[in-house]
């Protein structure tokens, strides 16, 4: 698959949606939020602060192994839902998300195996969706359905 997507210059899109895995609650919310203070993952010489950049490293990773590391990568699918029952679904989290998440991907730092490389990324999504099965996935929109904030979001 690499090689194909390498050959004719396609990307990967990858979801890093954290909080829908049945494992979240085995994960620090402080590093998902990129609010931790400090190191949380330390793999040889690249130090983690936050989940997006060990989830986006591990991708190219595996890429580079199997021959293909200049294979472009966007991250399709950020987002946090406001309201569920999901571990850690609140509005304040799912603004802190969302705002440290886009001050993380236009600060072009870069992730620690690629430093400076910026990452295309796509909000998942921009409205509520009454439609959805109750739960989480109804809840992930920036607007209500009419169009007000669920919460502010600091974009350039």
């Amino acid at each position: 698959m690499s090689q194909i997507l390498y050959g004719n210059r396609e990307w990967v899109q990858i979801m890093t949606t954290p909080i829908t895995s049945k494992r979240s609650k085995d994960v620090r919310l402080d590093y998902v939020l990129f609010t931790v203070n400090g190191m949380v993952v330390v793999d040889g010489p690249l130090n983690y602060t936050n989940l997006f950049d060990a989830i986006i490293d591990a991708m190219y990773s595996m890429l580079k192994k199997v021959g293909h590391p200049n294979v472009s990568m966007v991250a399709s699918e950020i987002g946090w839902p406001s309201i569920s029952g999901a571990i850690g679904a609140t509005v304040e989290n799912a603004m802190t998300y969302h705002n440290s998440m886009v001050a993380h991907v236009t600060s072009s730092v870069g992730m620690p195996k690629s430093l400076g490389n910026a990452i295309e990324t796509n909000i998942f999504a921009m409205f509520n969706e009454g439609l959805k099965p109750v739960g989480a996935e109804r809840n992930f929109g920036l607007y209500h359905p009419n169009m007000t904030e669920v919460y502010h979001v600091n974009f350039p």
